[in-house]
């Protein structure tokens, strides 16, 4: 399969998420949302689109280099007292 497209909550069990967290991170665009203009056509989002997360559909391959780059927790924080 090529370029796989997922919904929000889709995108969401792939980044091991919550729905709102995507839209937190598409707001602050670190990733690439797309939706489905008037004509059926796929088009990425505008940063000034207001959506409230209906019709948001992501690349596979944007959300794997979102989390490539993703920090982990820092080994032992969660021990920390």
């Amino acid at each position: 399969m090529g370029n796989t497209l997922m919904n929000t909550k889709g995108a969401a069990e792939h980044l091991e998420c919550t729905e709102n967290w995507i839209h937190k991170l598409v707001y602050s665009q670190r990733i690439k949302a797309h939706i489905y203009d008037e004509h059926g056509v796929l088009i990425e989002r505008a940063s000034t689109d207001k959506r409230q997360g209906q019709g948001l559909y992501f690349y596979k391959a944007d959300l794997d280099k979102y989390k490539k780059r993703k920090p982990g927790r820092p080994a032992g924080s969660k021990n920390k007292k």
